[in-house]
């Protein structure tokens, strides 16, 4: 009765594994020992990637999906509440929000 977070680095998902991270930092900034710290921090960080029903769309009618993270479609779908999720995850003081991803033209 519990979901495992993943640590960034074991993603296989290279859309989202290997996004490039900008960070503004000042002149004085010490690059080499920020990028050190930075790097150590986000290693503490654990996620969970979901989908989410949009309409007549549902989250888990999506074949890639099931191709990439359900052992070539052997996997299972599980439904969850989502304001039951939201309810914990505040209370545990996790964030809990939409990811956006902006593409800007060069």
């Amino acid at each position: 009765m519990s979901l495992k977070f993943g640590s960034l680095d074991g993603m296989n998902d290279i859309n989202e594994r290997y996004r490039p991270l900008c960070i503004p930092v000042s002149n004085e900034t010490n690059i080499e020992a920020f990028s050190e710290e930075f790097y150590k921090q986000l290693s503490y960080v654990k996620q969970i990637s979901l989908t989410r029903d949009i309409g007549k769309h549902y989250g888990f009618d999506i074949p890639a999906m099931w191709g990439h993270y359900a052992e070539m479609g052997e996997g299972v779908c599980f439904i969850l509440d989502k304001k039951k999720i939201e309810k914990e995850a505040k209370l545990a003081k996790y964030i809990c929000s939409r990811v956006c991803i902006f593409r800007y033209a060069s």
